[in-house]
Protein backbone atom coordinates (compact mmCIF):
# COMPACT_ATOMS: atom_id res chain seq x y z
CA UNK A 1 0.00 0.00 0.00
CA UNK A 2 1.24 3.44 -0.91
CA UNK A 3 1.03 6.04 1.85
CA UNK A 4 0.15 8.62 -0.83
CA UNK A 5 -3.25 6.90 -1.17
CA UNK A 6 -3.90 7.53 2.52
CA UNK A 7 -2.27 10.76 3.72
CA UNK A 8 -3.76 13.30 3.35
CA UNK A 9 -7.18 11.78 2.85
CA UNK A 10 -7.98 11.71 -0.88
CA UNK A 11 -11.74 11.27 -0.40
CA UNK A 12 -14.45 13.59 0.86
CA UNK A 13 -16.78 13.25 3.83
CA UNK A 14 -19.55 12.34 1.38
CA UNK A 15 -17.54 9.37 0.11
CA UNK A 16 -16.58 8.17 3.57
CA UNK A 17 -19.94 8.60 5.28
CA UNK A 18 -21.55 5.30 6.29
CA UNK A 19 -24.76 4.45 4.40
CA UNK A 20 -27.97 4.86 6.39
CA UNK A 21 -29.55 1.63 7.63
CA UNK A 22 -32.56 2.70 9.66
CA UNK A 23 -30.75 3.41 12.92
CA UNK A 24 -28.24 6.18 13.33
CA UNK A 25 -24.78 4.59 13.76
CA UNK A 26 -22.25 5.90 16.21
CA UNK A 27 -20.29 8.81 14.75
CA UNK A 28 -16.87 8.01 13.33
CA UNK A 29 -13.73 9.46 14.88
CA UNK A 30 -10.66 10.36 12.80
CA UNK A 31 -9.04 6.94 13.24
CA UNK A 32 -12.18 5.11 12.08
CA UNK A 33 -12.39 7.39 9.03
CA UNK A 34 -8.73 6.54 8.31
CA UNK A 35 -9.36 2.82 8.76
CA UNK A 36 -12.31 3.05 6.36
CA UNK A 37 -10.08 4.71 3.74
CA UNK A 38 -7.40 2.06 4.27
CA UNK A 39 -9.97 -0.70 3.76
CA UNK A 40 -11.10 1.01 0.55
CA UNK A 41 -7.52 1.22 -0.76
CA UNK A 42 -6.80 -2.39 0.24
CA UNK A 43 -9.91 -3.52 -1.63
CA UNK A 44 -8.97 -1.53 -4.76
CA UNK A 45 -5.49 -3.05 -4.78
CA UNK A 46 -6.79 -6.51 -3.81
CA UNK A 47 -4.32 -6.50 -0.91
CA UNK A 48 -6.46 -7.91 1.88
CA UNK A 49 -10.09 -8.17 2.88
CA UNK A 50 -9.29 -9.50 6.36
CA UNK A 51 -10.51 -6.89 8.84
CA UNK A 52 -7.96 -7.92 11.45
CA UNK A 53 -5.07 -7.36 9.04
CA UNK A 54 -6.51 -4.02 7.94
CA UNK A 55 -7.03 -2.88 11.54
CA UNK A 56 -3.48 -3.85 12.52
CA UNK A 57 -2.05 -2.03 9.49
CA UNK A 58 -4.27 0.99 10.19
CA UNK A 59 -3.01 1.19 13.77
CA UNK A 60 0.62 0.92 12.68
CA UNK A 61 0.30 3.60 9.96
CA UNK A 62 -1.85 5.91 12.12
CA UNK A 63 0.59 5.82 15.04
CA UNK A 64 3.45 6.69 12.68
CA UNK A 65 1.62 9.59 11.02
CA UNK A 66 2.26 13.18 12.02
CA UNK A 67 -0.45 15.49 13.40
CA UNK A 68 -0.37 17.33 10.10
CA UNK A 69 -0.93 14.09 8.16
CA UNK A 70 -3.85 13.18 10.46
CA UNK A 71 -5.44 16.63 10.09
CA UNK A 72 -7.42 15.81 6.93
CA UNK A 73 -9.05 12.88 8.74
CA UNK A 74 -9.85 15.05 11.76
CA UNK A 75 -11.58 17.57 9.50
CA UNK A 76 -13.63 14.84 7.82
CA UNK A 77 -14.54 13.32 11.20
CA UNK A 78 -15.73 16.74 12.42
CA UNK A 79 -17.90 17.13 9.32
CA UNK A 80 -19.37 13.66 9.81
CA UNK A 81 -20.05 14.42 13.49
CA UNK A 82 -21.87 17.60 12.48
CA UNK A 83 -24.01 15.64 10.01
CA UNK A 84 -24.65 12.95 12.61
CA UNK A 85 -26.00 15.49 15.09
CA UNK A 86 -28.35 16.93 12.45
CA UNK A 87 -30.17 13.60 12.05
Amino acid sequence: LDKKNLLPCPRSADELQMPEKGTVPREMNSFIVFRRQLAHVAKLHKTSDDGRVISTAASFIWNGASKNEKRSYSLIAEELKRRHREK
